[in-house]
């Protein structure tokens, strides 16, 4: 159950980037570059996922050591954990972008 929810906030955390990455587009990028393309959610899911390959998160050692030696419940508590984490870094970089936003 915990890996269903995991993918279901997985896709709705991307989904929601992309929606977030259209409108900070338009709000900095459109503004200082008036002739650059507007970009959709869908293109700008694309682009996050882009960006997404430049900015990978590696484990560290003490990480593998960690999950290694979890039990099932606790490496799928893991995964469901580091999930909501990125969701909250999305929304608190929304609001962090629309207070910026608000001074344009």
């Amino acid at each position: 159950m915990r890996a269903i929810l995991t993918i279901l906030i997985g896709i709705g955390t991307t989904i929601l980037r992309g929606y977030i990455l259209s409108m900070m587009w338009g709000w900095f990028v459109l503004t200082q570059f008036p002739s650059a393309p507007r970009i959709g959610v869908v293109g700008a899911i694309g682009l996050s996922c882009l960006i997404g390959l430049f900015h990978m998160h590696s484990l560290t050692f003490s990480d593998y050591v960690t999950i290694g030696t979890a039990g099932k419940t606790s490496k799928k508590g893991y995964q469901l954990y580091s999930t909501m984490a990125m969701l909250a870094a999305t929304l608190a970089t929304w609001l962090v972008a629309f207070i910026v936003h608000l001074f344009m």
